[in-house]
């Protein structure tokens, strides 16, 4: 075989691979680490917590959450790792307060800050994302 032939034919074929691999991974979306609710209210609140794949519209988890006056708690990794939407809200309130993951990327530490004004989210993320916890995901990714 001549050396262009070879070299052509490698580098279609190397093309082809690579661009076969990187087709399935051109989604992007924040790994949810931690997630934490917090009531900043002076009295007792429930929340309703409601966590969606953003791939599939499947319902990963359902909840609801009393909280104390001025207190949180911190969410045991109910979530898969995959692109999600969480939805919050007070259970007095019919309003959903909506969060999706699938616009940022990296590793997402998120609070839902339950407040007089409804329900914001604040989140801090970091480019590189260590696995905390290897049994985290396992079970919620179903």
């Amino acid at each position: 075989m001549k050396r262009r032939t070879f070299l052509g034919s490698t580098v279609g074929s190397c093309l082809m691979i690579f661009a076969g691999c990187l087709e399935g991974n051109n989604e992007t979306y924040a790994t949810v680490q931690q997630f934490d609710l917090l009531n900043t209210l002076e009295k007792p609140t429930m929340v309703e917590l409601r966590i969606e794949r953003s791939d599939t519209g499947d319902r990963v988890h359902n909840d609801r959450y009393e909280l104390l006056p001025e207190d949180g708690i911190g969410l045991d990794c109910v979530w898969p790792d995959k692109p999600l939407e969480i939805a919050t809200r007070r259970e007095s309130n019919d309003s959903w307060s909506t969060l999706n993951t699938i616009s940022d990327e990296g590793c997402m530490a998120l609070a839902a800050v339950i407040g007089q004004d409804g329900i914001s989210y604040l989140t801090s993320q970091e480019r590189d994302c260590p696995v905390q916890n290897p049994d985290c995901h396992l079970g919620a990714d179903q």
